[in-house]
């Protein structure tokens, strides 16, 4: 069998309290009435028609966002970002 260092150790109980204390701070913001997003529209994004679409589906506020790796001209997609 394998030793497995004290400093394997550390690091690997770091790491899964790490990971633990996110998934429960996400889950706590979204109880907590925290803000929530949904893409509505990945691709050509229309700001007045977003805000309206996002404020009818969710009560939320629209926004265009730039896509990732878009270069110079990136494609916006539509966000809407409403209370959880």
């Amino acid at each position: 069998m394998a030793k497995v260092s004290s400093i394997s150790l550390l690091f690997a109980f770091l790491l899964f309290s790490a990971v633990s204390v996110n998934v429960v701070a996400s889950q706590g913001e979204a109880a907590a009435g925290g803000r929530c997003q949904v893409v509505l529209r990945a691709s050509g994004c229309d700001l007045p028609t977003c805000r309206q679409q996002c404020y009818q589906q969710l009560h939320g506020d629209g926004q265009c966002v730039a896509a990732p790796g878009g270069g110079l001209n990136p494609p916006y997609k539509c966000v809407c970002f409403y209370n959880c």
